[in-house]
């Protein structure tokens, strides 16, 4: 996750979205947690990427399954809430 981050803030090396991107979805997917929040959030906000809630809520179930990041849990929480008054 440390590249992600990197790229996003271009400490040591050039500011780049498409790099940061693919660094976020790697650590992701290899199961680092804050990776899977980051990606979340991502494709809660459409930041990177287009915004798809379901996919946002993918990550974040991800995330909240690993039980050490506490606030994972409660970005589930806050858009499956969102999601729920909307269909209402």
């Amino acid at each position: 996750m440390n590249m992600a981050v990197r790229c996003q803030t271009g400490q040591g090396v050039p500011k780049d979205e498409v790099e940061c991107l693919r660094w976020t979805r790697l650590s992701a997917e290899g199961g680092d947690s804050d990776g899977q929040v980051t990606l979340g959030r991502c494709y809660e906000v459409g930041q990177y990427v287009e915004k798809d809630e379901q996919e946002a809520l993918r990550w974040y179930r991800r995330a909240a399954a690993q039980n050490d990041q506490p606030h994972a849990a409660k970005l589930l929480a806050d858009l499956e809430a969102r999601l729920r008054a909307k269909e209402e």
